[in-house]
């Protein structure tokens, strides 16, 4: 086994590590806050301000029951089964079990086009929420690091393996 697909297979298991991680941490908390009001709102409704951590599951999952199911199949898919797929054409190819055929790696083509939408949604729903009024907070959690992380290498890995076809 040569080096340059040494390195390829250990960036597509730190890759898909980090893609199993952030499936379970959180990707962002929220702590509820009412400006100078929030203690007297905390002895009326103290269950409101309890802090709130949301992972990708979770989420996929609050989507679903709140019958939020078209936006919930739209996270699935962008953010649980084409990055699967794709980690799996890496896997494929990077241990040399079959060759991709092209169809396959089009479509491994065509959904890296979208492998930072995620990342880009959850940019702009923390921004959205960092304006939050009453002081409420908006932390990024490790979650989402260990998510740009996964993608950013299989997008890496994707690009190299483009440039050897």
């Amino acid at each position: 086994m040569n080096t340059r697909r040494l390195i390829f297979i250990i960036a597509v298991v730190i890759s898909s590590l980090a893609f199993g991680i952030a499936l379970n941490l959180p990707l962002f908390s929220i702590e509820p806050a009412a400006g100078r009001w929030t203690g007297v709102a905390k002895l009326l409704a103290d269950d409101e301000f309890k802090p709130i951590s949301v992972t990708l599951l979770g989420g996929i999952k609050t989507l679903w029951l709140e019958n939020e199911r078209i936006l919930a199949v739209i996270m699935a898919i962008f953010s649980l089964v084409l990055p699967v797929m794709k980690l799996t054409v890496l896997w494929s190819e990077g241990l040399g079990i079959a060759p991709v055929s092209r169809p396959i790696w089009m479509a491994v083509r065509w959904s890296s086009k979208y492998a930072m939408l995620e990342v880009m949604l959850i940019a702009l729903m923390l921004l959205l929420l960092k304006k939050l009024p009453g002081d409420s907070e908006v932390r990024i959690e490790t979650g989402a690091w260990f998510f740009t992380c996964s993608v950013i290498l299989s997008l890496v890995v994707s690009g190299v393996m483009k440039a050897e076809k």
